[in-house]
């Protein structure tokens, strides 16, 4: 009788509890549901704020593109040549006729390299037939004036013209990364004392969904979603505010009647559940913490190194694309520094990949690619620091037909062998690729004419953090995954990476 009995207890002492618990949580799911609506219709209003400072600095740098035609229209040549040296926001002038045709640049043999890159740039727009200056009813009356955006390279470009009484339609490129860099630097401090969000993090991202600039301490997980979100108004209609908040913000909201009825039915079941609770606690907590750590640092690595990250390569590249006719020395150390930039990317990359790779949350997104480009565009991307050591490339295309795979993890792969031979074998001066498809098999050959790798060495090196011997590695600095990631996404391809023996140096496959 007595299991029976304490059945029959447990039953009438829990039903009510467990009645009395959903009724408190009900309520307070409902309090904080209205707490949350409230907090993201404020959310809202920040991200409007933003995006209205964001269009005053558009508006004032448009009534100084305005003024600037409106003195340009008259000028030659050569003094609309100079308006886009002296002004920093003007990457290139230009004129058409009524019919849409150039008055200025034109392709001759006066063209200079600006001229020539500009009509390169903007070739997709004149191709697609637009008339800047026509709604597609008719042309637009005299005054006149808009904006055009356009997708080349890599990203978003503009151009701001304005229609003439005579018919022309006079413009400017703008120089978009140093537009960029005024917007971020009217915007708040991403650290410091001065940081406007305690609480919450905002996030200027691009078309890929990439950061352009953030602040605030908050620091959300690589998979969290934002809280809000808006596009910002035209032109700068492909860039998008993302608001972060903290969860624990949403916490309040609950009245004293839900607490007191919260209160004694979490007590009763509380004691009930407590050394079941301390058993798992046990159990459990050193494996939470060790979780805890690995997120931690795969969150604070990839916040703290691409905020700076993404201000290195803005600026490098502005300098780039506004010293057009530098020197030769120049020219190397911005090379220098965006080669640097990419390299701190792929490092990133590593870590990231290697944190999602032990949660096994690596996936395979597989498109029709061509596997000599993305190896071509891979050298290209060495390109600088393997001219600086020294190293020849020789790449023996033969895998130039479409092949289903990851286009990222490919080059992360490729990344991955070719840094270890700038690191590992410079002094054999000599970096070969070779690629085929072999029963439909994609096959690639990384050799080098370095020291080599033994047989014992090759047993261990794909284990993470694994480092070979001090002959090799003296002076070299590296995380030592790089090569257990290589692998790991070779073989989540169905594929394998291996090392194979030769003559001299290494070879991977």
């Amino acid at each position: 009788m007595k299991p029976r009995l304490l059945a029959i207890f447990l039953l009438i002492v829990l039903v009510p509890l467990g009645l009395l618990i959903w009724i408190g949580f009900r309520l307070a799911h409902d309090e904080q549901e209205r707490a949350r609506q409230q907090l993201s219709d404020v959310y809202s209003e920040r991200l409007v704020e933003i995006n209205n400072s964001i269009l005053n600095i558009l508006e004032e740098r448009e009534r100084e593109f305005a003024r600037q035609i409106d003195l340009s229209k008259d000028l030659q040549i050569e003094d609309w040549r100079e308006i886009a040296r002296v002004n920093r926001f003007i990457r290139q002038v230009f004129v058409l006729k009524k019919n849409g045709r150039f008055i200025y640049p034109l392709l001759n043999e006066m063209a200079t390299s600006s001229d020539r890159g500009f009509m390169e740039r903007t070739l997709s727009i004149w191709e697609s037939g637009v008339v800047l200056s026509d709604t597609g009813e008719g042309r637009l009356e005299a005054p006149y004036n808009g904006w055009h955006t356009w997708f080349w390279g890599d990203g978003v470009h503009f151009l701001y013209w304005q229609l003439l009484s005579d018919g022309r339609t006079i413009g400017v490129e703008i120089a978009r990364m140093a537009l960029l860099a005024e917007i971020v630097g009217n915007l708040p401090a991403t650290s410091g004392e001065q940081v406007a969000l305690k609480q919450g993090r905002i996030v200027l991202a691009d078309t890929k969904g990439d950061s352009l600039y953030q602040w605030g301490e908050f620091e959300p997980l690589e998979d969290d979603r934002e809280t809000v979100s808006r596009r910002i108004d035209p032109p700068m209609g492909m860039w998008t505010l993302k608001y972060y908040s903290s969860s624990d913000i949403f916490t309040g909201g609950l009245n004293s009647s839900t607490l007191i009825g919260l209160s004694s039915g979490l007590v009763a079941v509380g004691l009930l559940l407590l050394v079941m609770a301390w058993y798992f606690y046990r159990e459990n907590s050193r494996e939470l913490h060790l979780a805890s750590q690995r997120v931690t640092f795969v969150n604070q690595v990839s916040h703290e190194l691409k905020a700076p990250l993404t201000n290195i390569r803005m600026y490098a590249e502005l300098l780039k694309s506004r010293l057009p006719d530098a020197g030769r020395e120049t020219k190397n150390h911005l090379e220098v520094v965006v080669s640097e930039s990419q390299r701190l990317s792929r490092l990133i990359n590593n870590v990231l990949i290697f944190a999602k790779n032990q949660r096994h949350e690596v996936a395979i997104r597989k498109s029709s690619v061509t596997p000599d480009e993305i190896i071509e565009a891979t050298i290209e991307d060495f390109r600088v620091a393997l001219n600086e050591r020294g190293i020849e490339v020789e790449f023996k295309r033969g895998a130039s037909t479409l092949v289903r795979m990851d286009k990222d993890a490919f080059e992360q792969i490729l990344s991955n062998l070719i840094s270890n031979v700038e690191k590992y074998a410079v002094k054999g001066k000599y970096l070969g690729i070779q690629s085929s498809i072999i029963a439909g098999n994609t096959l690639v050959v990384i050799r080098d004419r370095g020291p080599g790798i033994s047989k014992r060495q090759g047993k261990f090196i794909f284990k993470p953090f694994a480092r070979i011997s001090n002959r090799l590695t003296d002076g070299v600095s590296g995380t030592g995954i790089g090569l257990a990631i290589a692998r790991a996404l070779a073989r989540k391809h169905g594929g394998e990476l291996s090392v194979t023996e030769c003559r001299q140096g290494a070879s991977f496959k």
